[in-house]
């Protein structure tokens, strides 16, 4: 269902984007493990798990955006999709806030774990926080857009 979804340039983009994103984020570690406390454990993870995670995350995120923009949906479509995307606002601003909680805003200790340091500006840092911001204001402004658009005849 999703390959119809999608064309190729899109697959590629898509892909693209994942290694790119991934690669940053575990600072062109791939051959490195995340940590992350899970109730008293620590968990080791290989970081090479971050590529498929965002690749499914985009993947599935591009066709439901489109739709939320798309025009023409009915009343209950409306609804339904206003009440899922502010919910789906909310649980990106507050993960926001975890995340920034938890590290301080530095994704590599929220990935590789360590002494949480004060915020500093590099690379993965900026790149996570501009695309958290890009997300949450798409899905904001999607609330929005699911008000006015035109409804179906």
């Amino acid at each position: 269902m999703i390959a119809n979804l999608h064309s190729k340039k899109e697959w590629l983009f898509i892909v693209l984007f994942s290694l790119l994103l991934g690669l940053v984020f575990i600072d062109f570690q791939p051959l490195a493990f995340m940590r992350f406390q899970i109730g008293g454990h620590a968990v080791q993870v290989p970081a090479l798990l971050l590529f498929p995670l965002i690749f499914v995350f985009s993947a599935l995120q591009l066709p439901y955006i489109k739709f939320v923009y798309a025009e023409g949906k009915s009343i209950a479509q409306k609804i339904l999709f206003f009440l899922l995307n502010a919910y789906l606002t909310y649980l990106i601003f507050t993960g926001g806030f975890w995340v920034w909680k938890c590290c301080n805003g530095n994704i590599k200790t929220l990935f590789f774990g360590g002494v949480k340091y004060d915020f500093m500006i590099n690379t993965g840092n900026v790149l996570f926080w501009v695309l958290y911001q890009t997300i949450l204001i798409v899905y904001a402004f999607s609330l929005l857009k699911i008000l006015i658009s035109r409804t179906k005849k």
